[in-house]
C-alpha cells in the first residue's frame, strides 16, 4: 500500500509540475499579446487549475470527473492557498528571507494538499487500510 500511495503521490507532484509550467507560459505568452498582467495572471491560474483538476482526478486519483469532486477540488485549492499565504506571513514574522518562505510552501503545501484530496477530494477511493498507512 505505501509503494502505491507513493507512486499516487508522485504523479500528483508531476501534475503540480506540469500546472506550474503552463501557468508561467500562458501568463508569460498573454502579457507578451498585451494582455494586462492581473488578467493575464487569472487567466493563467483558471487554466492551470483546469489542467491540475482534470489530470489528478483522472491520472493521479484514476477517478471520473463530476460536480462535486470539481468542488471540493477547488475548495481545497482555495483552503491551500490562503493557508500558504499565512504560512509565509508567519514565516517573515520570523524574519524569515524569500527563498526560506518559497522553501516552506513548495515542502508543505503539496504534502498537506495531496492528503486533503486523498482523504476529501477523493474519499470514496480511500478505505480504512489507506488511512491507516
Amino acid at each position: 500500500m505505501q509503494k502505491f500511495i507513493s507512486y499516487r503521490f508522485f504523479k500528483f507532484f508531476v501534475c503540480g509540475v506540469l500546472s506550474t509550467l503552463l501557468y508561467v507560459i500562458s501568463s508569460f505568452y498573454l502579457y507578451k499579446l498585451h494582455v494586462d498582467q492581473e488578467i493575464s495572471s487569472c487567466l493563467s491560474v483558471l487554466s492551470s487549475g483546469l489542467f491540475s483538476y482534470i489530470v489528478n482526478t483522472t491520472w493521479t486519483f484514476n477517478d471520473r470527473m463530476s460536480k462535486k469532486s470539481f468542488f471540493k477540488f477547488y475548495v481545497v485549492t482555495f483552503f491551500t492557498s490562503i493557508l500558504s499565504s499565512v504560512e509565509v506571513y508567519f514565516a517573515k514574522t520570523l524574519n524569515a528571507n524569500y527563498w526560506e518562505c518559497i522553501g516552506l510552501v513548495v515542502i508543505t503545501m503539496p504534502l498537506l494538499s495531496f492528503s486533503i484530496h486523498r482523504l476529501w477530494t477523493y474519499s470514496h477511493q480511500t478505505t480504512q487500510c489507506d488511512l491507516l498507512s
